[in-house]
């Protein structure tokens, strides 16, 4: 892979994760369950590894987040 496809990959992974984890902090203030659990659940491709890691966790406590956060 030459350098420019590297740093443009890069580009697009960053950009997927940032804007997920933006939807994902804007879900929880304004307290969207919907949106909150449509962002967890949906398909994320693009987005970091670290990303997918907590999208696993989130996706496996989300009852007790529901519980929680979600009044």
């Amino acid at each position: 892979m030459g350098i420019i496809n590297y740093f443009m990959t890069l580009d697009v992974e960053f950009k997927a994760t940032y804007q997920l984890a933006q939807n994902l902090l804007v879900a929880l203030q304004h307290k969207n369950i919907s949106a909150y659990q449509t962002l967890i659940l949906g398909e994320n491709k693009l987005i970091s590894t670290q990303m997918k890691r907590s999208l696993r966790t989130l996706k496996k406590y989300f009852p007790e987040i529901r519980l929680q956060k979600f009044r």
